[in-house]
């Protein structure tokens, strides 16, 4: 379980969260949603000890993030940020290798294991075939599927991703949001398209202007009732083979309709 309690955070003079108080629950996918500038990055990197609150707390499990070593966190969360790492003389491969450090002791090398969930991190993401290209050559889709594949391989209990379906086109989008599902990791994931949260988060935050307006399950916060006020658009839910979907109508056709 990841908790933030009370969490708040700023930027300088310019607070960006206010008193978070959220709850990822245990074997569930939590999606954090809401406009741009609502503080869902800079929340996802408060969760993963990136950042540090301004005041509040984040624990992981029973232990509060502070208590963490810096080894220990990185045996514990992994995470994706919408930033692209440059490593120009690093290839996909080595790329991803960098996910097991955490795991290898002082001076140790990389062993068969190691490179086994490598391979089966690559594998898992369609991106074998990558294995011996330079990573700062790839496309931008590319490249996200390799630092996912570099998260994964980390082989934390705790995974999170910010914006991680950015560059992918709609097949990878569908693909990598049913690995992140099957995978078992406690898992918290920033999404701008709310459809793919419908699909795949099982509880999701609302956010707006650095406050959580709603958390709960998908079903109960991906509706008009919510999404309305927050986002200023019309919304429809349409139910099509058990699946939530969600239609946009601007406020002001509406209006004119």
């Amino acid at each position: 379980m990841i908790r933030a309690s009370n969490l708040s955070f700023s930027y300088g003079p310019h607070r960006v969260l206010h008193e978070i108080n959220l709850v990822q629950n245990p074997g569930r996918v939590l999606g954090l949603v809401g406009p741009n500038g609502s503080g869902k990055s800079t929340l996802i990197r408060n969760l993963g000890g990136s950042l540090k609150p301004e005041a509040g707390q984040v624990s992981l499990g029973e232990k509060d993030l502070a208590d963490y070593s810096s080894q220990e966190l990185a045996r514990t969360v992994s995470m994706v940020v919408q930033e692209r790492d440059s490593e120009p003389g690093l290839t996909v491969a080595q790329m991803v290798m960098l996910g097991r450090t955490p795991h290898l002791g002082l001076f140790a090398r990389p062993g068969a294991q190691d490179q086994e969930i490598v391979l089966a991190s690559l594998e898992s993401v369609g991106a074998v075939h990558l294995a011996q290209r330079f990573f700062a050559e790839l496309s931008g889709g590319e490249k996200q599927r390799v630092l996912i594949a570099r998260a994964l391989a980390q082989s934390t209990p705790y995974i999170l991703l910010d914006e991680p379906t950015n560059h992918l086109d709609i097949r990878h989008q569908h693909e990598l949001l049913r690995l992140v599902r099957a995978s078992g990791r406690e898992t918290v994931i920033v999404l701008h398209d709310l459809n793919l949260a419908a699909r795949y988060c099982d509880d999701v935050a609302l956010l707006d202007r650095g406050r959580l307006v709603a958390q709960g399950s998908a079903d109960e916060i991906l509706s008009p009732d919510y999404l309305e006020p927050v986002y200023s658009i019309g919304v429809h839910r349409l139910a099509f083979q058990g699946t939530t979907h969600l239609i946009f109508e601007p406020r002001d056709e509406e209006s004119t309709a």
